[in-house]
């Protein structure tokens, strides 16, 4: 937008005294402003030969004839809106006053006390208030949410909601209220909202659950000392991206289940055997038992792990406070039927005890996706040429894990891509592109 000091202003003089518009036209001249000024005798001529959206300012006196302006101005607020309007009045009042500037009039002047500088001041003004409100409006307008302008006060200026938004959106928006009140820190959503405004980043987003249904995406930018806020209904995107987590997820648990198969099956067959063996001879052989215990005991804790990975596709667990090599080996061993033939994972833990906080079941899952991608990658025939190496170690406060293997790597031209929903390099049947978005 140009800037409207170096612009020339078209204004319209509503006043049925031609002494009156000829004082006033003087004054502006004066100040120094470059504008071209109209002078209009009847306020009826502005809803017929007067094009009103051919002026930047008009200014009415009071009384118009027998017409009082601010009548006129309740009437045809709509055509007025986005045209700042003066009131002029012989005598001073302070109801008339505060009832123009609640109708919505830029300002108030008296004649009698009018001068160049402050005709100028008023002009100047009530046009960059105008230019603001437009401004704002074409950047509300280029975004199909739901805007709210928040005063670093907490005070709600303005907000502007669109048509196509469900009833979760309604219910939102009465929530908020009207324009002008100030956010009261009791209601959960005014809570969140000022804590994001005393926040000193420049940009936020952050998700709000309104109901057990809707989910709102709020983001916060500052704006000429002020907050745009832009509150966006993803509840569908929300459902689409759980849904394809799942997907991944239980995608990971079928290629997992596969190889666990194989797994369970060799421990499986010793069991039988030993018990066979205990049957034919007919008699108690210690060696036989323990064998048997032995498989029985690696089919449950292989049972266990695979239960535990199967939850956490569908767990809502909060986060907490875990120990993150628990969540390392239970990666490692429930890839342990696809890994097993093809690379040893070795691993360097600073501690076998590294308490962090968050999420045990979906770091587990990271690491799984993370092992099986490596996994894939290596090239050598030979297990042993082959290396995964997981390394986890602290600085100061910091806990930093390391997964690094010796496998074909990522071609430069895909690093940009990798964490891309559905991008895969690899075949129809070997990948997603799912699983590195999603961790």
């Amino acid at each position: 937008m140009e800037d409207f000091l170096d612009r020339k202003f078209k204004i319209l003089y509503v006043e049925d005294d031609e002494d009156d518009f000829l004082i006033l036209k003087s004054l502006i001249e004066k100040s120094g402003l470059r504008c071209s000024i109209t002078h209009c005798l009847n306020i009826d001529d502005l809803s017929g030969s007067i094009n009103i959206s051919d002026f930047d300012i008009i200014i009415f006196d009071y009384l118009v004839g027998m017409i009082n302006s601010t009548d006129y101005y309740l009437e045809n607020k709509k055509l007025l809106e986005n045209t700042p309007c003066l009131l002029l009045t012989g005598i001073g009042n302070e109801d008339i006053d505060k009832d123009a500037l609640q109708m919505g009039f830029s300002d108030y002047l008296i004649k009698s006390e009018l001068t160049p500088d402050l005709i100028k001041r008023s002009l100047l003004y009530s046009f960059a208030s105008m230019y603001r409100k437009a401004y704002l409006t074409s950047l509300f307008q280029a975004l199909p949410d739901m805007r709210m302008l928040i005063s670093e006060e907490g005070v709600i200026i303005d907000w502007e909601i669109p048509t196509s938004w469900k009833q979760d959106g309604v219910l939102l928006l009465k929530s908020l209220g009207i324009k002008n009140i100030k956010l009261e820190p009791g209601h959960k959503l005014f809570a969140d909202l000022i804590k994001m405004i005393r926040d000193e980043a420049d940009y936020i987003k952050e998700h709000y659950t309104f109901s057990s249904q809707s989910v709102f995406e709020i983001i916060r930018k500052r704006f000429k000392g002020n907050h745009l806020f832009i509150i966006r209904d993803v509840t569908e995107v929300s459902m689409i991206e759980k849904q394809n987590q799942i997907n991944s997820q239980m995608g990971s648990l079928l290629v997992l289940a596969s190889g666990m198969a194989h797994e369970v099956n060799n421990p499986l067959t010793i069991a039988k055997l030993s018990l066979r063996l205990l049957k034919r001879k007919k008699q108690y052989n210690e060696q036989y038992v323990e064998d048997a215990e032995k498989s029985l005991d690696r089919i449950a804790a292989l049972v266990k792990e695979l239960s535990q990975y199967s939850k956490s596709c569908s767990s809502t667990k909060v986060e907490e406070k875990f120990n993150l090599i628990n969540a390392i080996e239970m990666a490692k061993g429930l890839t342990f039927g696809e890994t097993k033939h093809v690379v040893f994972i070795s691993t360097d833990y600073y501690d076998e005890n590294v308490f962090v906080f968050g999420n045990q079941d979906k770091l587990a899952q990271t690491f799984i996706n993370l092992i099986m991608n490596a996994t894939q990658a290596l090239k050598y025939k030979e297990i042993e040429r082959n290396k995964i190496e997981i390394m986890v170690t602290k600085e100061a406060t910091t806990v930093i894990i390391k997964l690094s293997d010796n496998g074909c790597g990522i071609k430069p031209e895909n690093m940009v891509n990798i964490f891309h929903t559905f991008f895969t390099t690899k075949g129809p049947q070997d990948g997603t592109g799912l699983g590195l978005s999603l961790s």
